[in-house]
């Protein structure tokens, strides 16, 4: 399933097993353009995530505060943009950013978990590297995490 379909849907994606890495990106992507829509939207995320609030009544809300009419998808493409416009952000202000600002903690490649269904796991940084390189192919970013002139142009950022 696309991003789009993973969060359009309502439902919720079946998880993967904690020791596969492959096809992640999707459901990152999707948590990603979620937070930043509803806080734009200036309501509580718990209604969807927790409630099962449908989409229908979002796009319903919207337009009799705003008087325009948007659908779920539009409101997302709009989060979608948010999401590349904080990070080329990132990248003009922050001097070096890119990919290694997106590794996790040294700890979770030294430190396996103590308890919990990940209990004794570590993440590696192959593993690591991997998801990364998914997760920016996904996005649509080069290998150093930084958002392509062909994506921005696609998602409205000139």
């Amino acid at each position: 399933a696309n991003v789009h379909d993973l969060i359009s849907s309502g439902g919720e994606a079946k998880p993967l097993p904690k020791s596969e890495i492959k096809n992640k990106a999707g459901n990152v992507i999707a948590s990603q353009h979620l937070r930043p829509l509803f806080d734009l939207l200036g309501v509580c995320r718990l209604q969807y995530m927790e409630l099962g609030f449908e989409v229908e009544h979002y796009e319903n809300l919207y337009q009799s505060v705003t008087g325009q009419k948007k659908s779920w998808d539009e409101m997302l493409a709009v989060s979608e943009r948010v999401w590349h416009l904080t990070r080329i952000i990132s990248i003009r202000e922050i001097e070096g950013y890119g990919r290694h600002m997106d590794y996790p903690p040294a700890r979770f490649m030294n430190e396996p978990v103590p308890d919990g269904p990940n209990k004794g796991h570590c993440i590696s940084k192959p593993e690591i590297e991997q998801l990364l390189d998914d997760y920016y192919t996904a996005r649509g970013w080069d290998k150093n995490g930084i958002p392509t002139p062909e994506k921005l142009k696609e998602v409205g950022l000139s």
